[in-house]
């Protein structure tokens, strides 16, 4: 709490001028451009960190993310789609046309996976295949070409630069709203981690409990990515992070992993506007970066041990 508190007032009070660093609390017109970028990261990492909690409950495999499983890649190609074919900016989509698109990329995982009751493993090579097909659709439509092409080639790495107040206080009460559900949900959650057996023995209706905690984690993912483009890597990090910590059970999980998912974006953010000055990273990019980072410590820190 105590390193969220200060990542977030050093993305507020810190940054860089062209005479160097400045301390201090920001003018009104400086503080109106920062306080949603931040309110917006924040509310992103949230919502991208309770979306790979329940993903990885019911997959059963720490690695499982949204954006692993399709579902990002689904709301970006809806989204880039509909810029492209309809003249508009990416900006100017919306979120409705990327919630679609991650429900279809849902139920065509849901439907792929019905041939074998939806086993963990299966579901989760159906998400990697479809990612990768979508994110290949993707680039093909942007070699195509056309007059936005620059500016989604922007948006696709996850930046807070166009946020407004508004759609950064809707992602925070959606985020949280997001949180409330994952928590009433925790004994459905709880009970698709014991595994499907340990599930039926407990009455859980499998056909009602697992659709509806997918589609919450598409939609999450899907209201992320219509605002601030495709965030990789904090689903998968922070989740995985909350469990190392002893964040164990789904509520628990589900808080400590939408802190660190929060804190992560807020820092990315603030890393992403300082690092080049006075050009600027999109957060989502810097993210993957630490994330990417972190993960390859890991690895060479275990084979070292």
């Amino acid at each position: 709490m105590l390193a969220g508190l200060g990542i977030t007032l050093a993305a507020l009070t810190l940054g860089r001028i062209e005479a160097g660093w400045q301390a201090g609390f920001p003018s009104a017109l400086t503080f109106d451009l920062r306080w949603p970028r931040v309110l917006g990261a924040a509310a992103a990492g949230l919502a991208m960190a309770l979306s790979g909690v329940i993903l990885q409950r019911l997959i059963r495999n720490p690695l499982a993310s949204p954006d692993i499983l399709g579902m990002t890649a689904g709301a970006t190609v809806a989204l880039v789609g509909t810029a492209i074919i309809g003249g508009g900016s990416i900006h100017e989509v919306g979120a409705g046309s990327a919630i679609l698109g991650s429900l279809l990329v849902l139920a065509l995982l849901l439907a792929l996976g019905r041939r074998h009751d939806h086993a963990p493993t299966v579901l989760a090579l159906t998400g990697i295949a479809l990612a990768a097909l979508l994110d290949a659709l993707v680039k093909v439509a942007l070699a195509a070409g056309s007059q936005d092409s620059y500016a989604i080639i922007g948006w696709l790495g996850g930046s807070t630069y166009r946020v407004t107040g508004a759609e950064a206080g809707l992602l925070a009460l959606t985020a949280l709203l997001g949180l409330g559900v994952v928590l009433m949900m925790r004994r459905w959650l709880t009970l698709l981690s014991a595994g499907d057996d340990m599930a039926l023995a407990r009455r859980l209706s499998l056909g009602l409990a697992r659709p509806a905690c997918l589609t919450l984690a598409a939609a999450l993912a899907a209201l992320v990515t219509a605002w601030l483009g495709p965030v990789a890597f904090v689903g998968l990090l922070a989740p995985h992070a909350a469990v190392m910590l002893g964040a164990r059970r789904v509520a628990a999980q589900a808080l400590m992993a939408g802190g660190i998912g929060a804190v992560l974006m807020v820092g990315s953010d603030w890393l992403g506007r300082m690092a080049l000055y006075p050009m600027q990273l999109p957060a989502g990019s810097v993210a993957s970066v630490l994330g990417g980072g972190y993960f390859l410590w890991l690895l060479l820190r275990r084979r070292v041990l």
